[in-house]
C-alpha cells in the first residue's frame, strides 16, 4: 500500500443508494481510508471540474454498482421529479469512469446488480467484486493495490550504495527505511547518497510542485543549493535550498518545480556527509511531504536506522 497520508477513494454511485454509501463512509475509515462522495464533499465550483479535481488526490476508483444505476429509466424519472438540468447518474458514473482511466487510478467495481455493461468491466484494473453483502465484497478489496498520482519514492537499487566500492551495502533497504552502519562513514571521503525520485503517472503536467524534506539535525547532508537547477531530464529547471522546519530538532530541504513534466520520473540525490549519533533513537526520521496546484498536501514517514557495522558488512 501507498506510505503516503492520507489515503483516498472515490466513490462513484447512484444518489439513491444512501444505506449502502452510509456503509462505505463508515467502513473505510478505520482503515485509515477517506472515502469522497461527491454530493456530500464537492462545493462551490462547476461539477467536472470538482470531480477531476478530486479525483487526482485519490488513490484508487470504487463504483458501487446497483439496480439503481442499472436502471436508466428509474433514474430517468428520478432526474425529472427534480430538476430537469440535473446530469443525469449514468452521464457522471460515465465521465467518472473515463476520468479515472485516463488518470490511472486503480478501479475497483462492488457488483450489486447483473447488469454491468461491458465497457464497465473492460475499464476495471481487477476483478468485479462480488459478495453476499455489502461488507463482504468492501472486504475483498485489496488496498495495497492504491497508489498514488504524484509521488516521491525513495527505492533501493544496486547503485544506492555506502561509498563506491562493490562490497559496500546499500542504505536504502527499501522505500521508507534507510539504514547506516553504525561507523559510518567508514573513511574520509567515503560517503553514502541517498537516491529519489519524483513521479508523476498523470497525462499532464502539475504545476508549481513543491517537495520539502525535514531531516533531523543529526543527519549531515550535502547537495547543490541554488535558485535554479537541472535535474535528470534535459529540461528540468528548478530550486532547492535549506530553510528552517517546524518541526523541533530538524532542518528542512525545499524544492520547487514551477512544473512537472506529465508521465515522467525526475531522478535526484543527496550526499549523507556524516551522522552524529550512533544510535537509531537519536536520529529520528525524514518526513517528506508533497504539495502542487490542485493537489492536497500529503506526507509520508522514512525511517532512518543505525546498525552495527559487523552486521552490514558484505560476505
Amino acid at each position: 500500500m501507498s506510505n503516503w497520508k492520507p489515503l483516498r477513494m472515490f466513490i462513484s454511485h447512484s444518489r439513491l443508494d444512501k444505506r449502502e454509501i452510509n456503509t462505505i463512509q463508515k467502513f473505510l475509515p478505520p482503515r485509515s481510508i477517506i472515502p469522497y462522495v461527491s454530493e456530500t464533499t464537492f462545493t462551490g465550483r462547476h461539477l467536472l471540474d470538482k470531480i477531476k479535481k478530486e479525483m487526482i488526490n485519490c488513490g484508487a476508483f470504487l463504483l458501487l454498482w446497483t439496480g439503481h444505476t442499472a436502471d436508466v429509466e428509474k433514474m430517468m424519472n428520478y432526474h425529472t421529479n427534480h430538476r430537469n438540468n440535473e446530469p443525469k447518474t449514468r452521464d457522471i458514473i460515465n465521465f467518472e469512469l473515463g476520468l479515472a482511466s485516463f488518470l490511472n487510478i486503480p478501479i475497483f467495481v462492488i457488483k450489486r446488480d447483473s447488469t454491468l455493461p461491458w465497457y464497465v468491466s473492460s475499464l476495471t484494473t481487477y476483478e468485479v467484486i462480488n459478495g453476499d453483502s455489502l461488507e463482504d465484497a468492501l472486504n475483498k478489496i485489496d488496498f495495497s493495490e492504491f497508489q498514488d498520482n504524484i509521488t516521491v519514492e525513495f527505492p533501493p537499487r544496486s547503485s544506492f550504495k555506502h561509498g563506491k566500492r562493490k562490497s559496500d551495502n546499500e542504505l536504502v533497504m527499501k522505500d521508507g527505511l534507510i539504514e547506516f552502519p553504525e561507523d559510518y562513514p567508514i573513511k574520509k571521503g567515503c560517503t553514502g547518497t541517498i537516491h529519489f525520485e519524483i513521479s508523476n503517472r498523470m497525462k499532464f503536467l502539475v504545476r508549481d510542485f513543491r517537495l520539502y524534506l525535514d531531516i533531523p539535525n543529526q543527519l549531515v547532508i550535502d547537495f547543490d543549493e541554488g535558485d535554479v537547477g537541472r535535474g535528470s531530464q534535459k529540461n528540468d529547471i528548478f530550486w532547492m535550498r535549506k530553510t528552517p522546519s517546524n518541526r523541533d530538532g530538524y532542518y528542512r530541504i525545499k524544492l520547487i518545480y514551477p512544473s512537472l513534466p506529465a508521465e515522467e520520473t525526475i531522478a535526484l540525490e543527496l550526499a549523507i556527509r556524516d551522522i552524529k549519533t550512533k544510535r537509531s533513537e537519536e536520529l529520528g526520521n525524514i518526513f517528506c511531504s508533497i504539495q502542487a496546484d490542485n493537489i492536497i498536501r500529503r506526507e509520508k514517514e522514512i525511517e532512518l536506522r543505525i546498525r552495527p557495522a559487523e552486521s552490514l558488512k558484505s560476505g
